[in-house]
């Protein structure tokens, strides 16, 4: 016998709430896997309106204030994240670095993915000659250590912004190459391009048609993952004076800075650090999001 609590159906106000909750909680968990966009969002505003977000002025010094710890008062002036050795408002320095880790990285990636990525495509579609010069030659640029070409280029050029981004996007075109050729070499592989060849299509048609929508999807997952690697590139060549120069506010820079006063005035180096540590996580977080969503065959496991 099967007891009669066991046997008794649902009530009417029971079943949509065991039925309608599974699907309200895999929406509100779809939502909140794209925490990243609500993250680069806000450090987007803070680098295109950092004016409005600083309490002060980056460059203001008051040596009277200076390594004065969190939540000071200092003539009137609140430092919400301290000061530095000059009396800075750390705070405003870290919102004003925004501008200059994301402006840098967004630069670098687009020079490079968009020269590299040509290459590569082109490559990809002439491969006999050409597509093995550019595919040697990107070959020999990614076997040069990064930092050694850094101080190549900024012994030659001089250390500045500007150079940084060149140097970044020489480094890195040869990944897009990469990965365009081999996209491009599996486009070419497909019936339907070979058909459309076959027809008399032309080579600009067919890229814009035919290889282009093939490559781009790996390309976009490729850029989204390298501007986090070129924030943490522009940070290491600020750090070691290769980059942003004083008194620009740079992140790099504010840790090369802090790492003296570690044991005295920590928050120096580790408001920066902490906005370095959690834009990057959230760009390759951001990054393998669109390769699941692009490329399923990808999916990262879970």
């Amino acid at each position: 016998m099967i007891p009669a609590e066991v046997a008794a159906p649902l009530g009417p106000a029971e079943v949509p709430a065991a039925v309608g909750a599974e699907p309200g909680r895999r929406s509100y968990r779809r939502v909140l896997r794209w925490w990243p966009l609500a993250v680069l969002a806000v450090a987007a505003f803070a680098a295109a309106f950092p004016f409005v977000l600083a309490p002060n002025l980056p460059d203001a010094t008051d040596l009277v204030g200076r390594l004065k710890g969190p939540g000071t008062t200092v003539h009137g002036t609140s430092y919400l994240l301290g000061t530095d050795s000059l009396g800075r408002d750390v705070l405003s320095r870290v919102i004003w670095g925004t501008r200059i880790s994301m402006t840098v990285a967004v630069i670098a990636v687009v020079a490079g993915g968009v020269v590299g990525s040509l290459l590569g495509i082109l490559a990809g579609s002439r491969r006999k000659v050409l597509g093995g010069v550019i595919m040697r030659f990107a070959d020999m640029v990614l076997s040069i250590p990064f930092f050694l070409l850094a101080i190549l280029v900024v012994a030659i050029l001089g250390p500045s912004l500007v150079n940084t981004v060149i140097v970044l996007a020489t480094v890195r075109w040869p990944r897009y190459a990469r990965v365009a050729f081999g996209q491009t070499l599996e486009a070419h592989s497909r019936e339907f391009v070979k058909a459309s060849v076959a027809v008399g299509v032309g080579p600009w048609r067919l890229f814009r048609r035919h290889i282009l929508p093939e490559v781009l999807p790996s390309l976009i997952v490729v850029a989204t993952l390298e501007v986090g690697l070129m924030i943490i590139y522009e940070a290491a060549l600020s750090f070691i004076g290769l980059g942003a120069q004083p008194p620009t506010p740079s992140w790099g820079a504010m840790l090369s800075e802090g790492q003296q006063y570690v044991s005295t005035a920590w928050w120096i180096a580790t408001f920066p650090g902490l906005a370095l540590f959690v834009i990057v996580v959230s760009v390759n977080r951001l990054g393998d999001l669109l390769r699941d969503r692009l490329d399923p065959r990808q999916r990262s496991p879970r």
